[in-house]
């Protein structure tokens, strides 16, 4: 071969190797603005993009997370994204919270969990609060603080940390909000540190904050002390909270200990407070014994909640037992 050949030929794949490398590097950028599709060709430029190396840049993470949207298969598209976003957390966590509240719900929880456990320790819970608060529409901002507030057991000064909450948030985001952080509080601190905390501000709370405060309060309480925590339930109760205090002690005492829940609601002097508590009690064990769950559910005095209960029930009791749940249906039918 002479040397003019050689000459040429090298030219020829250096121009190749260039354009190929060109091409790439164009196409990299295309998820970005590219639909999803189930082209292979589509699904093999993502890989190398997500792979590519880090430059530490938020322009550079934002192209990954549109990269890792335009995959076709779910489970991918899911793990890439946790993926891009737990890296991006470490490298900026401030503009990877920014891209997270962009569309929450493109997230499982545990990645929106990771990306705010990494602002507040990046900024404090203080900054962390002030940066939500002023990121997102609401949605994206209920979301971030419900996470927040999930995590104030780990906290050195969780008491500070409520009551940052309590002084900072709109009412629009307070109630579920602070509920969430006293039920994560009580975690980390002895129920009666927690119950006089709320009781202290119980002044600046409506009547409708205090019912939710007291029942996230006793959230563990009633699964570690059942009996003291719906005596304290009940004294605190008033007509307007009492069937939703049921209604919480049944939910958590009835998951680990139906029996005892079962007896303690069979002692309840009967009326129409105890609907919403009965109504959750036949649900919860209708799978386990549907024949109790059937009669407990049409003992609910409120007609439209005991059909709906009633309907509920029978159709886990006729899969288990088809030919008893029709005779009650039908001894239901006589009834009336």
């Amino acid at each position: 071969m002479s040397a003019r050949v050689l000459l040429l030929f090298t030219f020829l794949l250096a121009a190749t190797g260039f354009g190929a490398g060109y091409w790439i590097a164009t196409k990299q950028s295309k998820p970005l603005l590219a639909p999803t599709t189930d082209s292979p060709q589509q699904t093999r430029r993502v890989t190398t993009l997500l792979a590519g190396p880090d430059r530490h840049d938020p322009a550079r993470f934002a192209a990954k997370m549109a990269a890792a949207r335009s995959l076709p298969d779910p489970r991918q598209r899911s793990d890439s994204l946790r993926a891009v976003l737990q890296e991006w957390s470490q490298v900026d966590p401030i503009t990877a919270y920014e891209a997270w509240s962009q569309s929450p719900g493109d997230h499982p929880p545990a990645t929106g969990a990771g990306v705010i456990l990494a602002l507040q320790r990046a900024l404090g819970f203080d900054a962390a609060l002030e940066t939500i608060l002023t990121t997102g529409d609401l949605t994206a901002q209920s979301q971030a603080l419900h996470l927040l507030a999930s995590q104030v057991e780990d906290l050195d000064q969780p008491e500070h940390a409520v009551e940052k909450l309590r002084l900072s948030l709109p009412g629009a985001l307070r109630e579920d909000t602070l509920a969430t952080a006293l039920r994560s509080w009580t975690e980390a601190a002895e129920f009666e540190t927690v119950a006089a905390w709320m009781d202290s501000h119980c002044e600046s709370f409506s009547t409708g904050e205090l019912a939710a405060f007291e029942r996230a309060v006793s959230a563990k309480l009633v699964v570690t002390r059942p009996e003291t925590a719906t005596a304290w339930l009940l004294e605190r109760a008033t007509e307007e909270s009492l069937p939703g205090h049921l209604q919480h002690i049944v939910d958590r005492w009835a998951r680990f200990a139906p029996n005892a829940a079962g007896q303690w609601l069979g002692s309840l002097p009967p009326g129409p407070q105890n609907d919403l508590a009965v109504d959750r009690f036949a649900r919860l064990v209708s799978q386990a014994d549907p024949a109790s769950a059937a009669h407990w559910a049409a003992a609910i005095e409120e007609e439209a909640l005991r059909n709906a209960a009633l309907a509920s029930v029978l159709d886990a009791w006729k899969r288990l037992d088809p030919d008893r749940a029709a005779q009650f249906e039908s001894s239901l039918i006589t009834r009336d």
